[in-house]
């Protein structure tokens, strides 16, 4: 962390609201955070103190940051807005990935739930995207399917109900044809290759 005489007030700015944000997060008063890093973590604050951080009217010093992160269950570069993620395993594997902060943090959820009943129901589902991700034919034909049926429920948003025909075939982009008299969910379960997918409205194979 750079001192604080050579942080801009820019940076000082960007912290006060990421610590507001936290703040907010917590559901805390700026009272209650000074009462709490004050008396469980023994750093000396006040309401005006953080209030003033806050605002980027001042800067914390190295061991108030310590302290909020701890409160607020994240690293310290993430209040100096060094990161975008809440922890640098999610900063990284985002970075690697794509997948946001709170599609790493579910995952991570899921691997370590400890209520059995939980557990037990979402057992299989690592497995699943596992499966899924480790084939990058079967990811590519999922992306594909996917654009298709976004299209196909903008189109809906744009024309449903407003006079267009029960049956209303159209082309989307990728050459495929759309029928409106079937749901959207109907028309996902095809692209999909559900077994039991509608091929007539309200009827199954």
């Amino acid at each position: 962390m750079p001192n604080i005489q050579e942080v801009s007030h820019a940076d000082w700015i960007k912290t006060g609201i990421r610590i507001q944000e936290e703040i907010d997060r917590n559901k805390m008063t700026y009272a209650q955070l000074a009462e709490y890093l004050t008396n469980v973590y023994y750093v000396t604050t006040s309401r005006q103190y953080v209030s003033k951080i806050c605002k980027g009217e001042t800067f914390p010093q190295l061991y108030t940051l310590k302290a909020m992160a701890e409160v607020f269950d994240c690293d310290v570069a993430y209040l100096l807005c060094e990161q975008d993620c809440r922890k640098h395993e999610a900063t990284d594997i985002h970075a690697y990935t794509g997948l946001s902060e709170t599609a790493i943090e579910t995952l991570h959820a899921l691997i370590t739930e400890t209520d059995e009943k939980k557990k037990a129901a979402v057992q299989y589902v690592i497995p699943l995207i596992n499966q899924l991700l480790e084939n990058r034919a079967a990811v590519q034909r999922v992306g594909a399917n996917l654009n298709e049926i976004a299209f196909a429920t903008e189109y809906e948003k744009t024309f449903g109900g407003t006079g267009v025909p029960d049956k209303v075939a159209f082309r989307s982009r990728n050459g495929g044809m759309y029928d409106l008299s079937r749901t959207i969910e109907q028309q996902a379960d095809s692209l999909l290759g559900n077994p039991y997918a509608t091929t007539e409205a309200g009827n199954r194979n």
